[in-house]
C-alpha cells in the first residue's frame, strides 16, 4: 500500500479475509484482528466512496420517482450497514464497536439525506402542503435519530463497562454530543 500498489494491497486483504475463513474463522483470534482489519477497510472504502457522496438532488415530479429517490437512498444505506454488520463475525471488540458506531452514523445520514432531499414539485406549488409535507417528514425520520442513539449509546456503555478507549469509543461520545 505504501508503494503505490493499491490494487494488490486490496487483493493481499481479500486474501486475508478468505483464509481467516478457510481455517476456520475462530472469533477474537490474531486471524480474525487482521481480517476484520481489512474488513473495515472494505466497509469504510464503500462508506466514504458511495454512501457519502449520495444525495437525492433533483425534485422529484411524481409518486413514482419519490419512490424510486427513496428506493436507491434505501438500497444504498442498506448495502453499507451490510458491510459494517459484518464486521461483528470477527469477535472483536473494537470492531464490533465500528460496526455499531458506523451504523448508528449511516441511519442518522439517511434521515439527514432524506430530509435534505427537495421537496416533490407537486407538493412545492403550495405553501400549506411544503408545511405539512415538512411536518410529516420530520415526524417520520425521528425514528431514525433514536435508532442512531441507541446504536451510539450502546458503544459508549460498553466502553465504559469494558475499560475500552478506542477510536470508536471517542466517535460515539462525539456523535451523542453533537447531535442529542
Amino acid at each position: 500500500k505504501r508503494k503505490n500498489q493499491l490494487t494488490k494491497a486490496e487483493a493481499a486483504g481479500q486474501a486475508t479475509i478468505d483464509a481467516w475463513k478457510a481455517v476456520g474463522a475462530a472469533r477474537g483470534s490474531d486471524g480474525a484482528k487482521l481480517a476484520g482489519e481489512w474488513q473495515l477497510y472494505f466497509a469504510d472504502k464503500f462508506y466514504f466512496a458511495k454512501f457519502e457522496p449520495f444525495a437525492i438532488t433533483k425534485a422529484a415530479k411524481t409518486l413514482d420517482e419519490v419512490k424510486k429517490q427513496q428506493a436507491d437512498i434505501k438500497a444504498v444505506t442498506t448495502a453499507t450497514q451490510d458491510k459494517y454488520l459484518a464486521l461483528d463475525a470477527y469477535g472483536v471488540a473494537e470492531y464490533s464497536m465500528a460496526a455499531k458506531v458506523r451504523f448508528g452514523e449511516t441511519t442518522q445520514k439517511y434521515a439527514q439525506k432524506l430530509s435534505e432531499a427537495p421537496i416533490p414539485v407537486p407538493i412545492s406549488k403550495s405553501p400549506d402542503a411544503v408545511a405539512t409535507f415538512e411536518e410529516q417528514r420530520d415526524k417520520n425520520l425521528v425514528k431514525y435519530l433514536n435508532e442512531a442513539r441507541a446504536q451510539w449509546s450502546e458503544v459508549v456503555s460498553a466502553a465504559r463497562q469494558g475499560g475500552i478507549s478506542n477510536k470508536w469509543s471517542q466517535l460515539a461520545q462525539e456523535n451523542l454530543a453533537r447531535e442529542f
